[in-house]
């Protein structure tokens, strides 16, 4: 979230607060989340208008979708992309555009070439375990370990995780499971199960209260098609999916097949030109690993429009296919959610299911509209800013329109329940990136009230803020786009939670605000690097002087040597997550292990600054300077507990 910090009170803190803000931007997570979640339920909308423009003319849309292409791939630097629309059981488009290989100038081929969709592959795991389903193999209800032999996921909770919430991504897993995902090279590959075995998070979360994307999730379902069917996961694919379909140009495999391998799309990165992207592979298979060419995706999206079926070939029984289509998880009924893997979203008035995947620099969306039977398809072989979304978006408004948004009047009593709402609301962690250094920086959301009866509310993918009006109690609406939000309420009445989508916030209490964590990192920064500078000097001068003077005595000296070692690590631990951010280095490891010489040093110099006060070490400025320290390592130690840096 791009949220606004309030001006600093401390005028003396105002620069360091400053550096928190630009060291700590808001945490963003790509990979296949719903990035286009508009939160206007079913029974809401409105029958849409009719469309200024038609698909009957194959040119047109070519046409068109060529003119924004064209600026998209020229405004992001895309080396190379796909699109393919497909409607009624026909493509309708299937195009490739710029270079699958820039240097040897060979164009990208619709049909030929290979794109690596990333976490859209969840989709094909999902159609498996729909696969299974149907032939009573696997029950979306039951425990997951029902299925493993193996290994076990541990009964954390009462309530067992199921393969709806797998499939839901609410299963509750602590957010590490990018750990150990990727391979540099094919003979660094480990099996399915190994990964599982040796990289299981936590369970932090009791299932089904909260979405937290899941690479480790997806990937435990693949896992759990190879234990039911008995054959390797991307030889099932195959022979479930892909052959009965016509994929002949896709895969599962790593590394590709040698009939496919020259086929393959270069990645690209793009600083003043285009430099090749490193190869890599995926452990975790089912979560992302497919390499498909944009017309083998396009006979995809033709079976699940049509009830499983494409070309005279079930997949999947159309009672089954349109389970699959149906929701399966949300917050609340008015608001979007998953359709068994599925991402809910209301565009331009039309339920949208949709998928995106992030494999870098790949980027890439798949999206269904059934109510209009179309699919729509598009991926990039460089990283872009949600051009995908923006291609479609601009599609939709092109042949449906939306109607526009219809705003009720603010309740006339809303302005004396306001204050139930206001304050400031975290993210739930939603996805892979998320922990301590996450949740200690990212920005919270504001909520605050607003002119003639609304509420004020930060956006949650952007800069500035939304008016909302309440449509009914602990419902309100976006006066600009529509989208709901709805609050949940404790006993006194006041708001406990926010959701919006699958985007769940919590509201935090007063010491968890922004205005006492930055406080607390912002002085504990100022009396540490103060302290350190200041014992520099001295020594420096001592030196100079070669005459130390009288020496305090032998314990003093040995408690101004720890005070200065927390200041010093202390130091490091909160200069790490600017290190991280500007270098792009993964200091988790180091973060951890300054965090815990914190916890260690901060009641130690604590205990000194009593006895110092006992003893009367040094004078009566040493020794207040000597508590301020212990007191500036006690408010971060607090600050690392309720932050949870020393459970990374």
């Amino acid at each position: 979230m791009k949220l606004l910090f309030q001006r600093p009170i401390l005028s003396g803190i105002s620069l360091i607060l400053l550096f928190a803000v630009c060291a700590f931007p808001s945490a963003t997570a790509k990979p296949a989340t719903p990035t286009m979640v508009s939160n206007i339920g079913e029974s809401t909308l409105a029958s849409p208008p009719a469309a200024t423009n038609t698909l009957d003319d194959p040119q047109e849309l070519e046409t068109f979708m060529d003119g924004i292409m064209t600026g998209q791939m020229e405004e992001q630097h895309v080396a190379g992309s796909v699109v393919v629309v497909v409607k009624d059981g026909q493509v309708l488009l299937s195009k490739g555009y710029g270079f699958a290989d820039v240097e040897k100038g060979i164009p990208v081929d619709a049909e030929q070439t290979l794109f690596r969709p990333g976490s859209v592959s969840k989709l094909f795991t999902w159609t498996a375990v729909m696969q299974l389903v149907e032939q009573g193999k696997i029950d979306l209800r039951a425990d997951v370990n029902t299925y493993l032999t193996d290994f076990q996921i541990p009964a954390t909770y009462p309530q067992p995780i199921t393969m709806l919430d797998l499939m839901a991504h609410t299963a509750g897993f602590d957010l590490t499971s990018t750990q150990n995902l990727e391979a540099s090279s094919a003979e660094d590959l480990i099996s399915l199960e190994d990964y599982l075995a040796h990289n299981m998070p936590a369970r932090i979360y009791p299932p089904s209260q909260f979405y937290a994307y899941s690479n480790y999730g997806a990937a435990l379902a693949g896992y759990i098609v190879e234990q039911v069917s008995g054959e390797p996961y991307e030889q099932y694919i195959a022979a479930h999916i892909l052959q009965p379909l016509g994929m002949n140009h896709s895969t599962m495999e790593q590394p590709l097949p040698r009939a496919l391998a020259p086929d393959m799309s270069q990645g690209y990165s793009f600083n003043g030109s285009y430099m090749p992207y490193e190869t890599w592979f995926l452990v975790a298979a089912p979560a992302g690993a497919l390499s498909a060419s944009g017309m083998d995706m396009g006979k995809f999206m033709l079976a699940h429009l049509q009830d499983g079926q494409s070309n005279d070939t079930h997949i999947l029984k159309p009672e089954t296919a349109r389970l699959m289509h149906t929701r399966s998880f949300s917050f609340d009924p008015m608001l979007t959610g998953t359709a068994h893997g599925f991402f809910e979203s209301t565009l331009n008035d039309r339920r949208t299911l949709s998928h995106s995947g992030d494999y870098p620099p790949f980027d890439t969306l798949l999206a269904l509209i059934p109510e209009e039977n179309i699919g729509f398809y598009v991926s990039y072989n460089c990283e872009t800013h949600q051009a995908g979304e923006a291609l479609l978006q601009a599609f939709l408004d092109h042949y449906f329109l939306g109607t526009p948004v219809s705003v009720p009047q603010p309740p006339a009593d809303f302005a004396s329940r306001v204050r139930s709402y206001t304050g400031e609301y975290e993210v739930i962690p939603s996805d892979e990136n998320a922990g301590a250094y996450w949740k200690a920086f990212t920005v919270p959301c504001q909520v605050q009230p607003g002119p003639g009866g609304t509420l004020l509310i930060d956006r949650i993918s952007g800069q500035g803020q939304d008016t909302y009006v309440e449509v009914q109690p602990s419902v309100l609406q976006n006066t600009r786009t529509g989208d709901l939000v709805v609050f949940s309420k404790d006993e006194r009445d006041q708001a406990r939670y926010m959701a919006v989508g699958l985007i769940k916030l919590v509201k935090l209490p007063w010491y968890g605000r922004r205005t006492v964590k930055l406080g607390i990192w912002g002085i504990s920064l100022l009396i540490f690097l103060s302290t350190a500078i200041a014992a520099l000097i001295t020594l420096f001068i001592q030196r100079r002087k070669r005459d130390t003077g009288r020496r305090s005595a032998r314990p003093g000296r040995v408690a101004r040597w720890v005070a200065l070692a927390l200041c010093v690590l202390g130091l490091g631990f909160l200069a790490s997550g600017p290190v991280m951010e500007i270098t792009h280095l993964d200091t988790t490891m180091a973060l951890a292990v300054l965090a815990w010489c914190v916890a260690v040093l901060a009641p130690g110099v604590a205990l000194l600054a009593v006895i110092a006060w006992w003893k009367r070490w040094w004078g009566p400025t040493g020794r207040l300077h000597y508590t301020v320290i212990a007191l500036a390592g006690l408010a971060l130690l607090w600050y690392e507990v309720y932050w949870e840096f020393l459970v990374i």
